[in-house]
C-alpha cells in the first residue's frame, strides 16, 4: 500500500524539481500534497505492520490509497496537456499552444484543489477517530503466550523430535541455496514452536543476521520490533516509538524486500514467464532502484527472491537461470485475498463479478480477465466503462471478452489464440507502457508514434505499423515472421529484438543492426539467405549482447561466421544449432560467460572440444555431429566441462546429413576420462538406429554426478527390439555407478 504512496512523492520531487517551470502559477498546491502525502506515507507504513485492522482504519487506508492513484493521474493529465510550440513555430501554433497551456492550469488548479480537500479531510479523520490508537484499544490485559514456555522446554521432553530437527537443519544448512523459507506446521501443543528453537539454537551460530521471535496474533508492535532490532544488532537507544523502530529496520533489511502480489493476475497453473513479470512490474513502477541500478536487474532479484523463499515455483530452468514459474493454489488463494482486501486487483471469472465492480464505491485499478470470462463479459463491460473501469491501469486478459482500453493503462496482456483482438484505438492510450499480445489476429492503427511512452511490445498475430522505429522510449520489441523494420538503427535504447526475418533487407538495415549499442538479446530469422559479412560486421559490435539465437526453417550450410574475429565477450547464450559450420568457431573459446550453447558442426576432434570444455561458465551443451573421421575418438578428457550439467549430443540429422562413420558403432566414438564432466546430471544421446552396433559410450560410469540418461533413435528396423537392447546395454554398463542413473529409451 504505501508503495503507491512512495511512488506520487517521487514523481512530486522530480515535479518540484527539474520540471519545476511547468509548476508556475500551482507550485504551491503540489508542495502542500507532497507534505501532507509524507505523513499518511509514515502512518501507511506503521499499518502494514500490524496483523488485522479495525473497520474504520480499513475504510481509512482505501481512501488515501485510491486519493494517491488519482493524484497521479491529475498530475500525468496536467503534463500531458503542457507542452511547448517549436522555434520555428508560427503565430497561430504559438497562441493555440497558450490557449491549452493556460487551460491545462486551469483544470489542475481546479482537480488539485479538490485533491487538497480530500487530503485535509482523510488526516482530519485520522486525528478525529484516533486511527493512531487503534492498534492497541482492543484489550489493556495482557496474556500469557503459551508459546513463551515452549521456548524453554527440553528437547528431551519431547519425543521423536531428533529426526525432525536434523532434517530440517540439513535443510538449512544447505549452502547450494542461499535463502530458503521453511514451514512447520500442526495443531497446538504438538511441540512446533519448540522444534524450531532447537533448530536455531543448533545452528544459529552459522548466519551473521539472524533473530529468533515469537509472535502473538495481536502483538504489542513497538515491543516486538525492539527486540527484533536489538536481535538483528540494531541501535536500541533513544526514541521506541513505532514509526522510528520501522524506519530503522527497513533501512537495515532493505536489500531483502520483495512484492509479489501482482502474481494475482494469471489464472492457476499458468506458466508465467520472468521477464513479462518483471516488465509489468516495470511499467508499474513497483520496481524502485537505487541511481544507477538497472530496473530489470532489481527486478529479477526480486523474482529471484520469490523463488528462494518458496512464494513461486520454478517452472522452465535454464542452464541455473529461472525463467518461468508457477504460483502454487494455496499462495494465489492468499494473493487474491490480499488483492480482494487492498484493491489492488479485480478478477472477472463471469457476469456477476462485473456487475459486483459496477456496485463497488472503489474504483478498479487492475483488472484479470480469466479464460471462463469468455463473451459473459461483454454486455456488462459497456455499463460499466464509464465508471468503475475508467481508472484501469492494468489489464491481464485470458479470456474472449471486448478488449477495453481505458485512458490510464499501463499495461495490456492478452493471451488467446482463437480470438481478433481490435488495438485499432490504442493510440490515445499515451500512458501504456507494456503491451504483450497473442491472438489470431491483432487489429492494429496504421501509426504507433503517439504511444511515446511504450517501453515493451511483444505481438504475435498480425502486422505491426513501420513507424514502430519511431518509438522513443522501445526496450523491447519481439515480432515473429515480420522483416526487419526499416530504419532499426533509430530505437537507441533497444534491448530486445526478437522474431524478424532478414529476408529482402537493405545492407543499410542489416547494418543498423550494429548500430544499437544497447541490445542485449537478439534472435533472428534466416530463410533463404545465407548469412553475409555485413551480418557478421554488425554482430561484432554489439558489445553489450547477452543472448544470441539464429532461428533457421531448415538446416543452412554457412561458414561465414567462422570468421567472426571479435566477438562480443559477454555473451551467456550462443543458440546456432540450425546452422551448419565446418568446424567450431574458435572465437567461441574466448565466451567465458557462455553459459547455454547449441552449437552444430560437420567435423570436430578432441582438440577442438578441448575449446569448448575449458569454457569455466558453461552449464548447457547442445551439440550436433553430422561426421566422425574415420577410426576418430573424441575424447572428453579430466578436468574438462567443470560446470556442466546437460549434455545433449546429436550424431545424426535430416536424412541427407546423416552421420558418416567409418565404423558401424556412433556410441563407440565417444570417450569420457575419470574427472571430466564432474557436475553433470543429464546425458541424452540421439543417433539414427543403423549407425548403433549395441555398445555404449566409454566411461559414463565415472561421470559421477549423472542421474538421468535418456537416449532416442531415429529407427529403421524392429522398434522394441532396439529398446530392449538399449535399455540392457546402457543399464549394464551403469551397474557400478554409484548413483544408478535412470535410463529411458525412446
Amino acid at each position: 500500500m504505501s508503495e503507491i504512496v512512495n511512488n506520487l512523492l517521487a514523481k512530486l520531487t522530480d515535479l518540484l524539481g527539474d520540471e519545476c517551470q511547468k509548476l508556475k502559477g500551482v507550485e504551491h498546491h503540489v508542495r502542500f500534497l507532497e507534505e501532507e502525502l509524507s505523513t499518511m506515507k509514515a502512518f501507511l507504513e506503521e499499518l502494514g505492520l500490524r496483523d488485522e485492522l479495525d473497520p474504520l482504519t480499513k475504510d481509512w487506508r482505501d481512501h488515501v490509497r485510491d486519493m494517491a492513484y488519482d493524484m497521479e493521474d491529475c498530475l500525468d493529465d496536467f503534463l500531458l496537456n503542457l507542452g511547448s510550440a517549436s522555434e520555428n513555430a508560427g503565430f497561430i501554433e504559438r497562441t493555440t499552444q497558450l490557449v491549452k497551456t493556460l487551460w491545462a492550469r486551469h483544470q489542475f488548479t481546479s482537480q488539485i484543489q479538490e485533491l487538497k480537500d480530500r487530503a485535509i479531510e482523510a488526516n482530519h479523520r485520522r486525528k478525529r477517530y484516533k486511527l493512531d490508537d487503534s492498534s492497541s484499544s482492543s484489550s489493556t490485559l495482557v496474556l500469557v503466550d503459551p508459546r513463551v514456555s515452549a521456548l524453554y522446554r527440553e528437547a528431551a521432553s519431547l519425543v521423536g523430535i531428533d529426526g525432525p530437527r536434523e532434517e530440517l537443519v540439513s535443510w538449512l544448512a544447505d549452502r547450494e541455496e542461499k535463502l530458503k523459507v521453511v514451514s512447520v506446521v500442526g495443531f497446538g501443543g504438538l511441540g512446533k514452536t519448540t522444534l524450531a528453537k532447537q533448530v536455531y539454537d543448533k545452528i544459529g551460530e552459522q548466519f551473521n543476521c539472524k533473530a529468533f521471535v515469537s509472535v502473538s496474533q495481536r502483538p504489542d508492535m513497538a515491543a516486538l520490533l525492539i527486540g527484533l532490532q536489538s536481535k538483528l544488532g540494531g541501535n536500541t537507544c533513544g526514541t521506541h516509538e513505532v514509526q522510528d523502530i520501522v524506519s530503522e529496520l527497513q533501512e537495515y533489511l532493505r536489500d531483502k524486500r520483495y512484492l509479489f502480489i501482482y502474481l494475482g493476475m494469471h489464472p492457476e497453473v499458468h506458466e508465467i514467464m520472468r521477464d513479462d513479470l518483471v516488465r509489468q512490474w516495470i511499467a508499474e513502477s513497483i520496481v524502485r532502484g537505487l541511481p544507477g541500478q538497472d530496473l530489470e536487474d532489481v527486478g529479477r532479484s526480486y523474482f529471484n527472491e520469490l523463488i528462494n523463499r518458496s512464494l513461486i515455483q520454478p517452472h522452465w530452468t535454464v542452464a541455473g537461470d529461472v525463467l518461468s514459474c508457477r504460483v502454487h493454489d494455496m499462495i494465489r488463494d492468499v494473493i487474491i485475498s490480499k488483492c480482494e482486501e487492498e484493491n489492488f486487483m479485480s478478477v472477472v471469472y463471469s457476469f456477476e463479478d462485473m456487475e459486483r465492480l459496477h456496485k463497488s464505491k472503489l474504483k478498479v485499478r487492475r483488472l484479470f480477465l480469466s479464460s471462463s470470462s469468455n463473451y459473459a463479459t461483454d454486455g456488462a463491460i459497456s455499463r460499466t466503462t464509464a465508471a468503475s473501469l475508467s481508472k484501469v491501469r492494468s489489464i491481464v486478459s485470458f479470456g474472449e471478452s471486448k478488449c477495453l482500453l481505458p485512458r490510464y493503462l499501463r499495461v495490456l496482456f492478452v493471451e488467446n489464440s482463437r480470438i481478433t483482438v481490435d488495438l485499432s484505438d490504442i493510440n490515445r492510450l499515451f500512458h501504456l507502457r507494456y503491451l504483450k499480445v497473442t491472438a489470431r489476429d491483432i487489429k492494429l492503427p496504421s501509426e504507433l508514434k503517439r504511444l511515446v511512452h511504450l517501453e515493451t511490445l511483444e505481438l504475435d498475430g498480425g502486422s505491426i505499423p513501420s513507424d514502430v522505429v519511431q518509438l522513443p522510449r522501445l526496450f523491447h520489441l519481439t515480432a515473429w515472421g515480420h522483416r526487419l523494420p526499416e530504419g532499426i538503427e533509430n530505437l537507441k535504447l533497444l534491448r530486445t529484438l526478437k522474431g524478424f526475418e532478414l529476408t529482402h533487407c537493405s545492407w543499410e538495415d542489416i547494418e543498423g543492426l550494429g548500430k544499437l549499442s544497447n541490445l542485449r538479446e537478439l534472435c533472428i530469422i534466416i530463410k533463404n539467405e545465407i548469412i553475409d559479412d555485413d551480418l557478421v560486421s554488425s554482430i561484432e559490435k554489439l558489445r553489450n549482447l547477452r543472448h544470441l539465437r539464429f532461428r533457421v526453417p531448415e538446416f543452412v550450410d554457412s561458414d561465414s561466421l567462422l570468421s567472426l574475429s571479435n566477438a562480443p565477450l559477454y555473451i551467456e547464450t550462443l543458440r546456432m544449432c540450425d546452422i551448419v559450420t565446418f568446424r567450431i568457431p574458435r572465437w567461441i573459446g574466448d565466451l567465458h560467460y557462455l553459459r547455454r550453447l547449441e552449437l552444430a558442426v560437420r567435423e570436430t576432434s578432441t582438440d577442438d572440444i578441448r575449446l569448448l570444455g575449458e569454457l569455466r561458465s558453461l552449464v548447457e551443451l547442445d551439440f550436433t555431429l553430422l561426421n566422425f573421421a574415420a577410426n576418430g575418438v573424441i575424447i572428453i578428457l579430466t578436468g574438462l566441462f567443470p560446470a556442466l550439467e546437460y549434455f545433449e549430443s546429436k550424431l545424426y540429422e535430416e536424412p541427407d546429413y546423416q552421420l558418416n562413420s567409418a565404423e558401424d558403432d556412433v556410441m563407440a566414438h565417444l570417450h569420457f576420462e575419470v574427472g571430466a564432466m564432474p557436475k553433470l546430471q543429464r546425458l541424452e544421446l540421439h543417433s539414427w538406429e543403423v549407425h548403433w552396433g549395441g555398445t555404449t559410450p566409454v566411461g559414463m560410469e565415472d561421470l559421477l554426478a549423472l542421474q538421468q540418461i535418456v537416449v532416442s533413435f531415429v529407427y529403421s528396423s524392429d522398434v522394441n527390439e532396439v529398446k530392449r537392447r538399449a535399455e540392457s546395454a546402457f543399464r549394464d554398463s551403469l551397474q557400478a555407478h554409484p548413483n544408478r542413473p535412470s535410463v529411458r529409451i525412446f
